[in-house]
């Protein structure tokens, strides 16, 4: 069993379901989930047509091809109207009846590069500190610039072979070439799936492991980065056992990232509440005995932390404890900032209005965490939160798989509350069914009234008694 390493990516795939962990410093950094109900679209490319513009609400409305539509926003340009073709990019996914949010601006990603059609300039990574690597990475990619080209050198650049950055430059030219606006609607270029993403964005050669749970993915893997990034060929490793993340502790770990409060080193506790427009995040003295900067001080570091993990957009409103002088509030700002730094999604804090609150601001991409893993709660009437029945029921596939391989003998079934049930049964009957496949048996479902609503057990077959 491999022991979870300070540094090191996690890739978990199960009957319907794919999940990502990055460590990075020993604590669980980036979580990243797909399964067959919502796979992330963000960064796929359509051809598009506009069905109309919209001027209250600054935008248009987009077919994207078989009967989609997504909506972009597009300030006043003759160019456009009803009917114009053009080329967008999905920058974040529906959900809450909403549509797709599109973008003009496409990039198109590489390990260590990303190409903007039509933009201009090079953008570096603010993650590469060293101001000699980061000068010499701009003057590099600045010289293989052509006109009507934007670049943003992503960190993974540094150390990378200039060789190999001009021939991952040319494969994103040949890609860009093959966009095009002219023809009917429909997806021009898909993001690769979430486990290729995951190398592509997320490996990096300071990573001890790169571990995969399963065969056949790890083989995918291997031909990638063999092309891709032959650096990491030596950090892929092949997970056998049951568990793997239960194994480096992330399943926990992601359950206490999702609690309300969260303790603070020095005594402190945050407490995080979103609403539908913002995001709330209370600081509490809870009797620390460390002056009211410095509880803030922590509040700012652990929250830097929380806010990406949980990847929390949109506003948010943070209550520091009042602090007596201006310049307190100004250095808790400034903390706030320079640990917010790394977020690849570049938060920006606005400061402390008159009212004493900061304010942060976070573009939204994709699910947020809670989003992602819980569902409104039917016992409580929506005061909070209970996991989602389908993310359970998925749970619950693995569970059994885990607990077939360590009881090979044994004949198991599942007992699972009733919406629990009849997702297994229902939704997720495929991956039951490969489920079944894996373990080598049927694997009955028990609907239990009893159990509350986010609730299963494993337990043995007791017809095969």
């Amino acid at each position: 069993m491999t022991e979870r390493p300070d540094h090191g990516l996690a890739i978990s795939l199960s009957p319907g379901e794919v999940r990502v962990a990055l460590i990075e410093q020993g604590r669980l950094s980036v979580f990243w989930r797909d399964d067959n109900r919502s796979a992330c679209r963000i960064g796929d490319v359509f051809r598009g047509r506009i069905t109309a513009i919209d001027a209250k609400l600054g935008g248009a409305f987009v077919d994207i091809g078989q009967g989609e539509t997504g909506f972009i926003d597009v300030p006043a340009q003759p160019s456009l109207s009803k009917g114009s073709s053009l080329l967008v990019q999905v920058a974040n996914d529906a959900e809450d009846g909403k549509q797709l949010g599109l973008r003009r601006r496409i990039e198109l990603a590489g390990h260590a590069l990303t190409l903007i059609p039509g933009g201009a300039g090079v953008e570096v990574s603010r993650r590469i500190a060293d101001a000699q690597a980061r000068a010499a990475l701009k003057t590099l990619i600045g010289g293989l610039a052509r006109p009507g080209e934007g670049w943003v050198v992503r960190t993974v650049a540094v150390g990378t072979p200039p060789a190999r950055l001009k021939a991952e430059a040319e494969t994103l030219r040949r890609q860009a070439a093959q966009l095009s606006a002219d023809g009917q609607p429909g997806l021009v270029r898909a993001e690769p799936d979430l486990m290729l993403r995951a190398l592509r964005d997320l490996a990096s050669p300071e990573m001890a492991e790169i571990v995969i749970d399963d065969g056949a993915a790890f083989s995918r893997a291997r031909n990638f980065v063999a092309t891709e990034q032959p650096d990491l060929a030596d950090r892929l490793q092949v997970y056998r056992g049951p568990g793997l993340f239960e194994a480096w502790g992330i399943d926990a770990e992601l359950e206490a990232v999702l609690e309300r409060r969260h303790p603070l080193p020095g005594g402190g506790v945050l407490s995080i509440d979103p609403t539908p427009t913002l995001t709330a995040i209370d600081v509490d003295r809870a009797g620390s005995p460390q002056s009211l900067r410095s509880i803030n001080l922590e509040a700012a570091e652990r929250l830097a932390e929380l806010i990406p993990l949980r990847n929390i957009g949109g506003l948010v409103v943070i209550d520091f404890l009042r602090m007596a002088t201006s310049q307190d509030r100004a250095i808790v700002a400034q903390r706030l900032t320079a640990a917010l730094k790394d977020d690849p999604l570049r938060a920006q804090v606005l400061g402390f209005t008159r009212a004493g609150l900061c304010e942060v601001t976070r573009p939204r991409s994709g699910r947020s965490l809670e989003r992602a893993l819980q569902a409104p709660c039917v016992v409580c009437a929506g005061t909070g939160h209970v996991g989602d029945a389908r993310v359970r029921g998925l749970e619950a596939i693995r569970a059994i798989i885990a607990a077939s391989a360590a009881n090979p003998t044994m004949a198991l079934m599942i007992a699972a509350a009733p919406a629990i049930a009849r997702m297994l049964m229902g939704s997720l009957a495929a991956s039951l069914d490969e489920a079944e496949r894996l373990i080598g048996r049927a694997i009955p479902i028990v609907p239990e009234p009893n159990l509350m609503p986010d609730r299963f057990e494993i337990g043995p077959d007791m017809d095969m008694l």
